[in-house]
């Protein structure tokens, strides 16, 4: 346990209004066009506001591996270049000639899916996660094949108007992403940095709180969050960049939203997951509801008086005497002292994974 690393996060009291010198260079940003995030592209997500992808009318030919080639071998070969849509397929636009002048097309793996929704079109994997967009630099693995084998693995004659090269991909990820940025984006306004515990001093962190009067929701709590994170690592360049979305400025303990951004995909520790090793680029959390006006207002109390009470039973788990703060709370708001208790927010997580 000694070898751990840590990192402690502290927004004392909840930190002394203060900016390092490139967070003071960072304006409040203002929503910008269009976010897709694996967030918004989930299934549940479009039905609940009535938006259903559907299969690109561009989209001409999709070849796609048939199951029962699930597990046979591949070609062992590493690709990378960015995902186009030209001639009614979707193709390998070579980045560094390495395919020469001519583009690929791509023979999917089993269950890959193309869509499109708001005018965007992408690739589906077998799961129905986002795979990549029209215009992503991706990479992956498998190899060119002629197309006998493109016929043999999809089970359809390749139509005459598409010929080779073709690549039989065995996977993908994207590299870096074309995908624009937040929509749901609201400005915000930075209040202070707070002061990490780094025990790894090779390590650049920060962590900012910031409030937004205009977010009102858990989508747009997360994408503000994400976009503070963004401009932050953009200005700051820490390895570790994280956010805290208070819910105002008399209540910065409670947080609408949390984001951090690695960018070396070590997470916050510094430490890659379990073998093979997971990268952890972003982490994103936020609250599924919004404070009631009771519960700002106790909140409030319970920022600025619970120093005020602190505890004498020092077998208590909590630095402050609870039941003499829930009376005085309910005494300051003339409200039954039944309803007093600290405030929770609940909150899912935000999945997102475009690289900065």
């Amino acid at each position: 346990m000694k070898n751990k690393k840590k990192l402690l996060i502290s927004l004392f009291a909840i930190c002394p209004i203060f900016l390092s010198g490139c967070a003071s260079n960072v304006t409040t940003s203002p929503a910008i066009p269009t976010i897709l995030s694996r967030s918004s592209f989930s299934q549940n997500a479009f039905e609940d506001n009535n938006i259903y992808p559907v299969f690109p009318a561009a989209v001409t030919y999709l070849p796609v591996q048939m199951d029962s080639f699930i597990g046979s071998a591949y070609p062992s070969t590493a690709f990378s270049g960015r995902l186009v849509l030209e001639n009614g397929t979707f193709r390998l636009k070579p980045l560094l000639g390495i395919f020469g002048s001519k583009s690929t097309i791509l023979v999917w793996p089993q269950g890959f899916a193309a869509r499109t929704v708001s005018n965007v079109t992408y690739i589906t994997d077998e799961n129905g996660d986002v795979a990549a967009f029209v215009g992503d630099e991706i990479e992956g693995g498998g190899g060119e094949v002629p197309a006998d084998i493109v016929e043999k693995y999809t089970g359809q004659p390749v139509p005459l108007n598409y010929p080779a090269p073709y690549w039989l991909v065995s996977e993908v990820k994207r590299k870096t992403s074309a995908i624009p940025n937040l929509s749901q984006a609201k400005p915000y306004t930075i209040m202070c940095e707070g002061n990490l515990a780094n025990d790894n001093t090779n390590r650049s962190a920060g962590i900012w709180l910031i409030t937004s009067s205009e977010a009102s929701n858990n989508e747009e709590w997360a994408q503000t969050s994400i976009l503070a994170v963004a401009d932050l690592q953009k200005q700051c360049d820490r390895a570790f960049t994280s956010v805290r979305l208070a819910a105002g400025k008399e209540v910065p303990q409670m947080e609408y939203a949390q984001a951090s951004y690695a960018s070396d995909g070590k997470g916050a520790l510094g430490m890659t997951g379990s073998a093979p090793a997971a990268e952890t680029y972003w982490t994103v959390r936020a609250a599924t509801t919004k404070l009631t006006d009771r519960e700002y207002a106790i909140a409030k109390i319970w920022n600025e008086k619970q120093k005020d009470f602190p505890s004498t039973d020092p077998l208590s788990s909590l630095s402050y005497d609870l039941d003499a703060l829930r009376k005085y709370t309910a005494d300051t708001l003339g409200i039954p002292i039944e309803v007093v208790w600290p405030v929770y927010l609940p909150y899912t997580n935000y999945p997102y994974d475009l690289r900065l």
